[in-house]
């Protein structure tokens, strides 16, 4: 009797003091806590909606909408879909509910408000890739009428909010937490200012991730081997990825598991298995990017050792301590290793696997020119004899520049504030583009005398042309002007980044230059004091150059038909601005399909990452990916693009794992592996020797006409003048080489303009 009682009263409580929604719980029936967004604006695209519920969904759960099922992702917690755009057409209520194995949840609501005139226009970035975010980041969001109390809203939440500027045209900046980056598809970015009004919702794109190339199994086969089947291991593989080997598909299947998209396997056919030697592998999914390239080997069939290559082959002299890594074949049962015949000290090489070995090159062996013959042995023989080459340094000096400021002048007393890119005119003169003085400066080498051509003399951002001056705008102004280009009567051409324009700079009779805008779309805004003043509007169309729209123009170079090339950086694309006698007619995207990621191919087909700096070479423009952290190679008259050196992710190879990373040549060796960090400019010498501006790294890098990349200059961050390789740049930006082997590298972060001269 006592323990009926009990059971009784335990019911009792149970019905008395626990709420409805915690019983739903305990019945395991799908629960919904709250929604994200709660309000939208009728009119809007299809909108992302987050749902909120017990601490674990069940991953077959899905939303209905008005009593619809849609499209749903699954996270612990939370599950996201779809609301159609014929939905949010009108003002009302749209009602969410879970349905969890035939089980309905509580329902919930999203309110669809009348328009306001508070409006999103553009924003970036406009697209992201899935997954590949790892800290929080800004978004950029112009439209209008935004206020001093105005908040950003990211996926229904509110971020943190800064804005930049008010009234008519105006610009805020929110916080996006990676976590809202998870899932392919669209996150909605809202304004809600502080009067209850709410803008538009304007969508961030979500895009897949690129091919992840990580492993093959088996790595190598035997010289004269039959045809052999090999796994291709990695992710984000799916039934339209193609292996390419040396450049050629090979068959290929799509493995079935509990992973569907981790594993390929591919076909080698026993053709290319004919000589010793190593063999490319990558991954590509049309539309969606290109994997990392890996190295499949085909080594001698006797088990003789074999040496394919050494990372680094090049060492500047008076490099300290450096790690080298070895690639072979067959380096098993390793014996002993030496330079020249000299027995390289035990504790100095280290056997990581059967194909790699570990050798660090001291500080004494490093410290004058010269060649280092490597050769290993093994108790089946000895390798090949590979050289590494310890060649000659190179010199820095400073000749413009110290500390931050905006004064003419010459050397040190010339001042400079971030400068970005510089250009040589026809008549030997160096123009610069003093970014945070919102200037063009010219440089005088003959005299060592700095001027400014044009831009505010305090510096005063803006945007104004030479016939817009007036008791308003008694000045030419600029707003972070980045590249610059002259021709060959002395036009100068600027990408006007902060103005999302392209500016022109053409001289006149007086010895000044008449400045205007060839492309870039603008207009009059009143602000919220009720001044007014031209800005620049931020998007991506092609159109007649004044109806054009930019988001982060930023490299510059003109074609061979004379036509200017812009690398249009938060769209990820080449746009190309017609010049037809010296006007511009029309703004096309010839590179590029606007997606962030890596895929080689032809013209839209391509996919690039923040593009910044651009050159020509003959007929072949070259592009420094930034994001990608790699170069591609454009054939102008073809549209075909390629990798040119580097790659996608920052550790390509498994050997590259064994390295120090803080070694002044982490990353040197083959240019397929080179690992580059954030390249922002790039220049040839008349040798055919690409130079690399690692942007990140601090350092320039060499790739030579056959494909080995040797850091040359630099590698710490700070300020230093002297020899390689103690020299020393603050986020270089440009450079340029103004006569073989004279490099004139943009040392923004430091505020000069720094000379190298090449051994």
């Amino acid at each position: 009797m006592r323990g009926l009682i009990f059971s009784l009263l335990i019911v009792f409580f149970s019905l008395v003091f626990i709420n409805p929604n915690q019983a739903l719980a305990q019945n395991n029936t799908p629960n919904i806590k709250n929604i994200f967004p709660k309000k939208v604006t009728a009119g809007d695209s299809e909108l992302r909606v987050r749902v909120v519920g017990k601490s674990k969904y069940k991953k077959d759960s899905s939303l209905i909408v008005n009593g619809s099922p849609v499209n749903t992702q699954f996270q612990e917690g939370t599950l996201i879909g779809t609301v159609p755009a014929n939905l949010i057409a009108q003002p009302g209520t749209i009602t969410i509910a879970v349905m969890s194995k035939g089980t309905i949840s509580n329902t919930d609501t999203i309110d669809v408000v009348a328009a306001s005139d508070v409006v999103i226009t553009a924003i970036r970035p406009r697209i992201v890739i899935a997954n590949e975010i790892a800290t929080n980041f800004g978004v950029e969001i112009q439209g209008n009428n935004f206020t001093s109390k105005s908040i950003v809203r990211v996926g229904g939440f509110k971020t943190t909010t800064q804005i930049r500027r008010k009234g008519e045209l105006s610009f805020a900046i929110g916080t996006v937490d990676p976590i809202e980056t998870t899932f392919v598809g669209t996150l909605p970015v809202q304004i809600e200012n502080g009067d209850g009004t709410l803008s538009n919702t304007f969508n961030i794109t979500i895009a897949s991730p690129g091919p992840n190339l990580t492993e093959l199994e088996p790595s190598s086969a035997d010289l004269g081997a039959k045809t052999t089947k090999v796994k291709i291991k990695g992710g984000n593989f799916t039934k339209d990825s193609i292996v390419l080997v040396n450049g050629q598909s090979v068959p290929v299947t799509l493995q079935k598991g509990k992973k569907k998209t981790t594993q390929l396997e591919a076909t080698f056919d026993a053709s290319l298995f004919t000589k010793v030697g190593q063999i490319t592998v990558k991954v590509v999914t049309p539309n969606v990017g290109d994997s990392e390239t890996l190295l499949f080997d085909v080594t001698p069939s006797d088990k003789t050792p074999l040496i394919y290559s050494i990372d680094p082959s090049n060492i500047v002299a008076g490099t300290k301590d450096v790690e080298m890594i070895v690639i072979g074949a067959n380096l098993e049962n390793f014996k002993e290793a030496t330079f020249n015949g000299i027995k390289i000290k035990k504790d100095d090489v280290t056997e990581l696997s059967r194909r790699t070995i570990r050798i660090v090159v001291r500080t004494k062996q490093l410290e004058s020119p010269t060649t280092l013959n490597l050769q290993l042995s093994t108790n089946k023989g000895t390798t090949n004899i590979v050289p590494l080459v310890v060649e000659p340094a190179g010199t820095v000096s400073t000749i413009l520049g110290s500390f931050p400021g905006f004064t003419d002048g010459s050397g040190k007393d010339a001042l400079l504030t971030n400068p970005s890119q510089l250009a040589v005119g026809p008549d030997g003169m160096i123009y610069i583009a003093d970014q945070t003085n919102n200037a063009i400066r010219r440089f005088n080498p003959s005299s060592g005398q700095l001027v400014t051509i044009a831009g505010d003399p305090d510096g005063i951002p803006g945007y104004v042309d030479t016939d817009e001056i007036n008791k308003n705008n008694p000045t030419v102004r600029f707003s972070n002007p980045i590249g610059i280009v002259v021709t060959p009567d002395n036009t100068i051409y600027v990408t006007d980044f902060g103005n999302e324009a392209i500016r022109r700079l053409r001289p006149n009779s007086s010895g000044t230059f008449t400045v205007d805008t060839i492309a870039g779309k603008s207009r009059m805004a009143r602000n919220e004091d009720g001044t007014k003043e031209r800005v620049g509007e931020m998007g991506f169309l092609d159109d007649i150059p004044s109806r054009a729209v930019f988001s982060g123009p930023y490299g510059i170079a003109i074609d061979m038909d004379r036509n200017l090339l812009i690398s249009d950086s938060f769209n990820n694309v080449i746009r190309k601005i017609t010049l037809e006698n010296g006007e511009a007619t029309s703004v096309s995207t010839v590179l590029g399909n606007g997606f962030p990621g890596l895929s080689d191919g032809n013209g839209n087909s391509v996919q690039f990452n923040r593009p910044l700096g651009l050159i020509m070479r003959n007929n072949t423009l070259f592009v420094s990916d930034f994001s990608n952290n790699s170069i591609r190679q454009v054939d102008m008259s073809s549209n075909q693009v390629q990798v040119f050196v580097g790659l996608r992710r920052r550790i390509q190879s498994s050997a590259l794992n064994q390295v120090n990373v803080n070694s002044p040549t982490f990353g040197d060796g083959n240019r397929f592996f080179a690992v580059l960090k954030g390249p922002i400019s790039s220049t040839f010498d008349m040798a055919g020797n690409l130079y690399v501006l690692d942007f990140d790294g601090s350092r320039i890098r060499r790739v030579t006409p056959d494909g080995i990349v040797t850091t040359v200059i630099g590698g710490a961050r700070g300020f230093e003048d002297g020899s390689a390789p103690k020299v020393a740049f603050r986020d270089p930006r440009f450079m340029l080489m103004i006569e073989d082997k004279v490099i004139l590298v943009v040392d923004s972060g430091n505020h000069r303009v720094r000379r190298v001269v090449l051994p």
